[in-house]
């Protein structure tokens, strides 16, 4: 777009008042962040990041000590909202000690009473389905960290599914066995699924914090 000829800028101070207002001629006012009176030109919006309640599901597994890892790093913006377990009860009160979840599910009946003993008096301890649904629809739960080994996490997966929340996966068998199933279920609900597991994003073992914390910051 070519500018109006100089001679008809000027001819009159009303064209001139015209030609000020031409975009070509408009030069943005430089306000400091979330100052801009105008709310136009300009819409910087800052905002403090709001810190994020995790589920990690299979939290004394491998992918578990990823995430307590990534959650260890980025205490003020990442809360250990609740865990769930099998059965390793001595790995779940360390980690019970150390981020004092919440909630904790226990798939083992025996192992309850061995962390109760423990006198882990701040979390709250879940056993059986009922539970577990109830804990993956948890109005505060923000992120669903699956990091459920082999065809146990088949289930739980698809409950998480169902829940409407983000789901970072890092059960391959659930994808691999059930995709069909589990990504329309995810669809219907408007889950949002992200690989996390080595095998179906191609990463290495030390670089999979880092891809947890870009999973989890990006959102």
């Amino acid at each position: 777009i070519r500018r109006p000829p100089r001679s008809t800028r000027k001819e009159s101070s009303a064209a001139s008042d015209v030609y000020k207002r031409q975009w070509w001629n408009f030069r943005p006012i430089r306000f400091p962040f979330n100052c801009n009176p105008c709310n136009t030109y300009i819409n910087y919006k800052i905002t403090p990041f709001a810190m994020k309640n995790i589920l990690l599901l299979g939290a004394t597994g491998s992918i578990g000590d990823s995430v307590l890892s990534v959650i260890n790093q980025n205490s003020d913006k990442l809360n250990l909202y609740g865990i769930a377990l099998n059965s390793n009860s001595a790995k779940a009160i360390r980690i019970a000690n150390e981020h004092k979840p919440d909630f904790i599910y226990i798939e083992d009946v025996d192992a309850i009473s061995a962390i109760k003993d423990e006198h882990i008096t701040k979390s709250k301890i879940l056993n059986g389905k009922d539970d577990l649904k109830e804990l993956l629809n948890n109005i505060n739960v923000d992120v669903i960290i699956s990091a459920i080994s082999g065809f146990a996490g088949l289930e739980t997966t698809l409950m998480a599914a169902k829940t409407g929340k983000t789901i970072l996966l890092g059960n391959k068998e659930s994808i691999v066995v059930a995709g069909e199933i589990i990504l329309p279920i995810a669809k219907e609900f408007q889950t949002t699924i992200i690989p996390i597991d080595l095998s179906l994003i191609h990463i290495s073992e030390p670089t999979r914090p880092l891809y947890i914390s870009y999973a989890v910051f990006c959102l």
